[in-house]
């Protein structure tokens, strides 16, 4: 089944994949000379690749921690970093 792609659409297709290849849209338009159907297929395909579209903002994970200074397991919301340390030790 063929969707029916607008032309908002199809000219941001084309800016993803002209982002990616490093060409201009017109050179995309005439080298690779895909359908509308085709380019957007194509740049949502790219759009959901992690490596060239890296996510804006990082998950808040939920970790289970051994306390470096009193041996004490504790949970903690992170982003990046694990802690090393419990509350009450940070405290100190």
């Amino acid at each position: 089944m063929i969707e029916k792609v607008d032309r908002t659409t199809y000219d941001e297709s084309l800016d993803v994949i002209a982002r990616v290849t490093g060409r201009t849209p017109n050179e995309i338009i005439v080298d690779l000379g895909l359908s509308w159907t085709q380019v957007y297929w194509l740049a949502r395909w790219l759009k959901e690749n992690r490596l060239l579209f890296p996510p804006k903002f990082k998950p808040v994970k939920v970790g289970q921690f051994q306390c470096h200074r009193c041996g004490a397991w504790f949970v903690e919301e992170y982003k990046t970093s694990h802690f090393k340390y419990c509350p009450n030790c940070r405290r100190r």
